[in-house]
């Protein structure tokens, strides 16, 4: 996801499938150059971050079930926050000329 230097927040809604109990899945997550740790496990299945700053993040999520069994695979989702200084360069190289 490539965002603008003006959206600075993001949210994420996540689910893990697990028919038996799912009110029971907990969830991890972890947004790489921002949270400096895995979060504790929680039932949560929504995170909000705001004011971020430019930059490449990574967000992380896992799961595990009623069992304490953590899903083999953790699924990753980059964000790249776009500098506004660099915004402007592009705009503006748009309109000179060599």
């Amino acid at each position: 996801i490539k965002l603008h230097y003006w959206q600075k927040d993001i949210s994420f809604d996540f689910v893990a499938l697990h028919y038996l109990q799912p009110k029971d899945n907990q969830y991890s997550w972890k947004l790489e150059n921002y949270d400096k740790a895995w979060t504790a496990p929680s039932k949560d299945r929504h995170i909000s971050y705001t004011n971020l700053s430019p930059g490449k993040y990574i967000f992380r999520v896992k799961a595990s079930n009623a069992d304490g069994v953590t899903a083999a695979r953790i699924a990753p989702l980059a964000a790249v926050f776009r500098n506004v200084l660099l915004e402007l360069f592009l705009l503006s190289s748009m309109f000179i000329q060599y």
